[in-house]
């Protein structure tokens, strides 16, 4: 189930959140429509209710009778249950949120990967990558290389749109989390 939520957290064309990408990992595994995709798009990034987690929100949406264990087991491996406990500590990417409660939700538990460095945060390959990809896909436009660079980080999770009020954007000096 794991490997579906990935598949659709926010990737093209839907861009899903993560409550979103759990909820459709489980209809497209258990062929369960009792809940539409749409009815959890309010429950991405940081806004589920209670400041929630939206992955581990939407799980226990698909699963209430275990919504409890769901939630021990969810905040025992990523530390807390809310999403801006987990961003402000920065050991988990919002992917690692969605991973995990698929597998929750699944009845799979994966063991802890090691860090691939401070903060277990994306290297710049990545997120290089990214920025290069959408550079691509909007044309090659001259002078946006900041605005890729940011948009891809968004992307990978380095920080969360939510974090900003609308139309802002961090400055290049305070977009790398990677600092202590």
């Amino acid at each position: 189930m794991k490997e579906h939520a990935l598949k659709v957290f926010r990737q093209p064309p839907d861009r899903l959140n993560c409550a979103q990408s759990v909820l459709y990992a489980w209809r497209e595994v258990m062929g369960d429509t009792a809940i539409t995709v749409a009815e959890l798009k309010p429950a991405g990034a940081g806004r589920a209710p209670d400041g929630l987690c939206g992955a581990v929100y939407a799980a226990c949406q698909i699963a209430p009778n275990r919504a409890e264990e769901l939630k021990a087991a969810f905040a025992a491996r990523l530390g807390s249950l809310h999403c801006k406990e987990i961003r402000a500590a920065k050991q988990h990417l919002c992917a690692d949120c969605v991973a995990h409660a698929a597998e929750l939700l699944a009845g799979k538990e994966s063991s802890p990967k090691p860090a691939d460095g401070p903060g277990d945060q994306p290297t710049n390959e990545p997120i290089a990558a990214l920025a290069y990809s959408i550079w691509e896909q909007e044309g090659r436009p001259h002078g946006r290389d900041v605005e890729h660079w940011l948009q891809a980080e968004a992307q990978l999770c380095l920080w969360c749109p939510s974090d900003f009020p609308p139309g802002s954007l961090p400055s290049i000096e305070t977009r790398n989390r990677n600092t202590p």
